[in-house]
């Protein structure tokens, strides 16, 4: 569709009321924000829809935009007087039922516009007419369009009234708001009024969306230029209009920025003195308190035959920040006058009394005693005054300022005076608690007559009345606080016998959240180092089972592979020893996944393409998961290579699928996929922060029985497991969550009862080019050799299983049980004479690494091979792989071990 100028131009006019809405919208709250906003909503939908209605083809279309059109067109006047109520701050004269009578008719008109297919009351006729290459709407009126433009003209002038009567006594920056806002709404009333009375230049043209341009630019300047909704007139008739004393507010620059009617009177028009200098209006007494212009300060001073009290007061936040001052200029003069008058009378008096005969001297005495007393009366009222002016002031720089909230209670249990933190925690205003009881003050908005405070209160006020203090820890619901409250009675001191006082209360409620926050976070790290220090103690053990089960597993595993590689498969006694191989790899698995748990298995990490892996490893899954178990393996058509050990990612996916599989034991589907994906920012997945940069995912999903959240919680921690006894050992899950933790990885569940669990797993991407797969361990043809090897080896299953495969395949075998041995024996050797020496790391007298230090020097060309059923990571790293010399991990087959010398004698 192509778009017509005057469908541009009503476009445009809606964009420019959009960004003027969206400006608005940012400012901070202020009189007549919301209301305003309603109406440049209401303005753009009668642009826009005016704008679709001249682009319709047809009088149907038309007459549909029509009537989305009048949701704006009906809603303008409701809000322009709402607006101008609210912006002059004379809501307080419209109660909510006013603003119900004054809605009832524009709704009823709504919904004739949309009904007036049925009764014509809105447009009794339609029909299209075209002038200058306008397709446009005419339509005859009804009888209650007419009834509700003179409504809605009423709502219009009723708020242009209040708008204009109030730039009369207005600064200028506010009366710009208003001339601004007037000019944007009568603009488009003046082009409305042209439509309706026909003298509109193409027939049938509605002038008023256009004239909304003239709208955005009259707003945007009032904006921009007079601040509008930033800089808001302030509710002089109620706050200071109609103080007698003079009223001057400054901003952080001592430049001011309001003066209310009385300072008027003194200093001139609010004209003339707003965006003055505090200095130059209130020359010369401003030098006399500039040095305390950071607390309160108090002098007196005389203008024009009058006299004044000049306070100047801070203003502060709710963070105690300094955000202008008050100066405030009190009329003391009837007071002067009167302590003039009272001096002139002292002084006529004394005049007289010595002008009297002796025979008035008794009475002369006794007047001068009376204006002594008089003047002793006086001083110790301006004593009492100033000290009442200190305590003030010290209560609002020490008091005022505390965090906590501090009130001091009657004897009825009253209120007498509270800190202003009851304004920073928003919960009333100073000037309104005096009275209130305690669950009033801290729960302003609570209706509940059964208020747990209100139980509290009482108790504490019987600990309180005995004349003992108290204090109590809660945590508030309603606050979101963690509060402590203390309870102190004050018992007044008697300054005469038979004095008739009261006792008062102070209550001190401190918030504590941030404490608690912190008890607790220290408590959660502490349970953090006892389970890490559990872990540490769980893998030592650990370590130690593996060396001794390895030891075991070695001759077991192999020599029962050496015998079925002697027997066919129709031997009775083959299947037999198949359960033995199967039943010792079965155990070796464990001993790698107690291991792999403690992280005390050595790592081989290098970079692998993990759909290389899982094609690799699908036969083996497809044994694991049974045949009523369908299988979906979904590879990445892109390279999804990681730097990972792949022995240990094997792991990680062979125990999710057994996971999985034990998940459906009705059968199911299992889908494993691989995908590149990238976070840009920083992801949390499972209260674990994933950083951002390009990882490779892989998920497995199935369509099992589901788990429960609090399963979930628990799924990763050792030995946990929901299988019954003698199903599950608990470390598969934990297993996979140490090998990913290893790798940098992240791991995340997504799990519902009855519909499947899905697990997520992502490693950091890896660019080098992924290395070939190393060759399964399978039976067959084994190298050979000629060779001289020294098996160093303390487990005599383990030496002679190791010697016997060695000598099948040509080897010559010399045998050791330890370290002192084999050094013995090195010593009737020349260097060319010993191939390589095959030794146990962990052996008693002396181990593997002290063995090959000790034979280095003696033959330095010698090439040796460790091995161990367990071993500490950090030894391996240091003491082997930094030296460039190999290991075998126990339990090794027939042809691990053979292949591994083969390998290493070829170096």
């Amino acid at each position: 569709m192509i778009l017509k100028p005057f469908q541009i131009l009503l476009i445009t006019v809606s964009l420019v009321l959009i960004i003027i809405l969206i400006s608005i919208l940012r400012r901070c709250f202020s009189p007549g924000k919301k209301s305003f906003m309603l109406l440049l909503v209401s303005c753009i939908i009668w642009s826009l829809a005016y704008s679709f209605e001249l682009g319709a083809l047809d009088l149907n279309t038309k007459i549909i935009w029509a009537k989305i059109k009048y949701l704006g067109v009906i809603s303008i006047p409701l809000f322009w007087i709402t607006f101008s109520y609210q912006y002059t701050q004379k809501k307080e004269a419209l109660k909510k039922r006013h603003y119900l009578l004054i809605s009832l008719i524009p709704i009823f008109s709504l919904f004739l516009t949309w009904t007036n297919e049925w009764h014509g009351l809105i447009w009794s006729y339609h029909s299209l007419k075209i002038d200058n290459g306008l397709l446009i709407r005419a339509s005859t009126y009804g009888p209650w369009f007419i009834f509700y433009i003179f409504y809605s003209y009423i709502l219009l002038f009723w708020g242009t009234f209040f708008l204009i009567k109030n730039i009369i006594n207005s600064p200028h920056i506010y009366k710009g708001q208003i001339i601004s806002i007037l000019v944007g709404i009568l603009a488009p009333w003046i082009g409305n009024i042209l439509y309706l009375i026909k003298l509109t230049p193409i027939s049938n043209l509605d002038l008023t969306p256009f004239a909304f341009s003239l709208t955005g630019v009259s707003f945007g300047c009032g904006l921009l230029r007079f601040q509008l909704f930033k800089v808001v007139p302030l509710a002089h008739d109620m706050v200071i209009e109609n103080i007698s004393d003079a009223i001057l507010v400054l901003d952080l620059q001592n430049l001011i920025v309001d003066i209310n009617p009385s300072g008027e009177k003194l200093f001139g028009h609010s004209s003339k003195i707003i965006g003055q200098q505090a200095k130059n209006i209130l020359s010369p007494w401003w030098d006399q308190f500039k040095l305390d212009f950071l607390k309160e300060t108090s002098i007196e001073i005389d203008k024009e035959g009058f006299s004044f009290e000049l306070r100047l007061i801070p203003i502060y936040d709710k963070y105690h920040h300094i955000k202008g001052k008050v100066i405030i200029l009190h009329d003391i003069t009837e007071r002067k006058r009167a302590e003039e008058a009272i001096k002139k009378s002292h002084k006529e008096l004394e005049h007289r009394v010595l002008e009297r005969t002796e025979e008035l001297e008794k009475t002369n005495k006794k007047l001068k005693q009376e204006i002594l007393e008089r003047q002793q009366l006086e001083e110790s009222l301006k004593e009492s005054l100033l000290l009442i002016g200190r305590a003030k002031r010290e209560w609002e720089s020490t008091v005022d300022s505390l965090p906590q909230i501090i009130c001091i209670f009657d004897h009825q249990g009253k209120v007498l005076r509270a800190n202003r933190a009851v304004e920073n925690w928003n919960l009333s205003k100073v000037s309104e608690v005096k009275g209130k009881e305690f669950h009033e003050l801290i729960h302003p908005q609570c209706n509940d007559p059964d208020c747990y405070l209100k139980r509290f209160w009482v108790k504490a006020w019987e600990t309180v009345i005995e004349g003992k203090s108290s204090e109590e820890e809660v945590e508030d619901k309603i606050l979101n606080r963690f509060l402590h409250i203390q309870f102190r009675p004050i018992v007044t001191k008697k300054y005469n016998k038979g004095e008739e006082i009261e006792n008062f209360s102070v209550v001190i409620i401190n918030d504590i959240t941030e404490q608690k926050r912190a008890e607790k976070e220290i408590s959660a790290l502490e349970e953090q180092l006892r389970h890490a220090q559990k872990m540490e103690a769980i893998g030592r053990l650990t370590g130690g089972i593996a060396h001794d089960f390895n030891n075991l597993l070695t001759p077991i595993a192999g020599y029962t592979q050496l015998a079925l590689q002697t027997l066919s498969h129709n031997e009775p006694i083959y299947e037999d020893l198949l359960e033995i191989k199967k039943a010792s790899e079965r155990a070796s698995k464990l001993i790698r996944q107690l291991m792999t748990f403690s992280r005390r298995k050595p790592q081989n990490p290098q970079t692998v393409n993990l759909n290389m892996i899982l094609l690799d490893m699908d036969k083996m899954i497809r044994r694991l998961i049974g045949e009523n178990i369908e299988l979906i393996i979904i590879p990445s058509q892109d390279k999804v290579s990681v730097k990972i050990d792949p022995g240990l990612f094997e792991q990680v996916i062979a125990n999710l699928v057994v996971n999985s599989r034990d998940a459906m034991p009705q059968g199911g589907k299992l889908v494993i996929e691989t995908s590149n994906i990238i976070f840009e920012n920083a992801n949390t997945l499972s209260h674990s922060i994933i950083p951002p940069g390009k990882y490779v995912m892989i998920a497995i999903s199935d369509t099992g029985v589901g788990m429960t959240e609090e399963i979930k919680a628990h799924l990763f921690e050792p030995f946990f497991t929901t299988k019954s006894p003698g199903k599950g050992t608990g470390l598969g899950l934990s297993t996979v969550y140490g090998i990913v933790k290893q790798f940098n990885g992240h791991i995340m569940v997504y799990s519902e009862p009855g519909v499947g669990t899905t697990f997520k797993i992502y490693f950091p991407r890896d660019e080098e080019e992924p290395r070939s797969l190393p060759l399964k361990d399978e039976i067959g043809y084994l190298p050979r050799g000629k060779e001289t090897i020294l098996l160093v080896e303390d487990e005599p299953l383990v030496r002679n299983f190791a010697s016997r495969v060695l000598k099948d395949q040509g080897y010559c075998v010399i045998e050791a049980s330890n370290g002192n041995e084999a050094l013995k024996i090195l010593e009737t050797y020349k260097n060319d004479e010993l191939n390589l020496i095959i030794t146990d790391i962990v052996m008693p007298q002396m181990g593997g690494l002290e063995l090959a230090e000790r034979v280095k020097p003696l033959l330095p060309q010698i090439k040796i091979l460790f091995t161990s059923g367990y071993i500490d990571h950090m030894a391996i790293k240091h003491k082997i792989l930094n030296i460039g010399m190999a290991f075998l991990e126990k339990p090794f087959s027939p042809s691990m071990l053979a292949r591994k010398v083969r390998e290493v004698l070829d170096w």
